[in-house]
């Protein structure tokens, strides 16, 4: 429900901007040319980085209630993003021509009463998005100080007991130990949170000094983190999980030679321009000229 209610709160301030597009007196239909290449890799890195989720579709596919969906989820799900990113941005550029701005609000009149409008989907939009994105990057980056297996002499002198087992038939593997000592706990506990609360707080930092960049760090993030976590390295796990669990009898043939090809292709576009865009945004940050 929370998921859905984010989602309903961007879908209202997206059409509170299209009402104030269409109220616009006249439109400034800009002409369509060529300006520079490296636009075309700032435009992948932002387009990009709005599939940062890509990295969560595994987990989403093992919880499903039934998988054989999936791939019919997957087709319209990315439909409707490409429509929603195609046509939102096609008529902000036709109305607003080259003066259009990357936040939706920045480009509407702070009198007009549908920036309003805007502004208060994307403020609940955000808080409601920020627990579910914070909770994934805390579990992501939380360290692993409870390790596995024996006791954990010489910390503290701690003991350990089981708090889960296997609950297959007829097993009783161990699958988590944790410390019962309070002193190892709280050292533990420390230890996890030291990471995410170094990277929060540096990734506050830099959204503070580098707000006037938006699309630059977009643009940034896209291609040197996004491209690399839903781009090459799925396509390399692929070829890696196909090469062991492949069948013998369909190996090789000419739908495995042309499987492996687009992956080759994937990766080394992948590769080339997420360098490109990343040396592109980068010099974007650090003032370097374009031409």
């Amino acid at each position: 429900y929370v998921s859905l209610t984010s989602l309903a709160a961007l879908l209202v301030s997206s059409l509170a901007f299209l009402v104030y597009l269409f109220q616009l007196p006249e439109w400034s239909f800009p002409e369509l040319h060529w300006s520079n290449p490296s636009d075309c890799l700032r435009a992948y890195g932002m387009l990009i980085f709005c599939f940062a989720g890509h990295p969560c579709f595994p987990q989403l596919n093992q919880t499903m209630r039934d998988s054989s969906r999936w791939d019919w989820c997957v087709v319209l799900s990315f439909s409707i993003s490409a429509w929603y990113y195609a046509f939102l941005g096609l008529l902000g550029y036709l109305s607003l021509g080259n003066e259009l701005l990357p936040c939706f609000t920045a480009n509407m009149s702070g009198h007009s009463f549908w920036h309003g409008v805007a502004a208060v989907g994307f403020a609940v939009k955000i808080q409601l998005s920020a627990p579910l994105l914070l909770r994934v990057v805390l579990t992501s980056l939380q360290l692993a100080p409870f390790a596995a297996g024996g006791t954990a002499e010489g910390a503290a002198g701690a003991t350990w007991k089981a708090t889960a087992l296997d609950d297959s038939p007829g097993s009783s593997r161990l699958l988590n130990e944790v410390p019962t000592s309070p002193r190892l706990i709280a050292k533990c506990g420390l230890q996890a949170a030291l990471g995410p609360t170094l990277v929060t707080a540096a990734t506050g930092a830099s959204a503070c000094l580098l707000s006037k960049d938006l699309a630059a760090v977009a643009s940034l993030c896209g291609s040197a983190l996004v491209n690399l976590t839903s781009v090459v390295l799925p396509t390399l796990m692929y070829l890696g999980m196909r090469s062991k669990c492949a069948d013998p009898l369909t190996k090789g043939g000419a739908t495995d030679f042309w499987k492996k090809t687009a992956c080759v292709l994937i990766i080394s576009s992948g590769v080339l321009t997420g360098l490109a865009g990343t040396a592109t945004a980068a010099g974007d940050l650090l003032g370097w000229p374009s031409e």
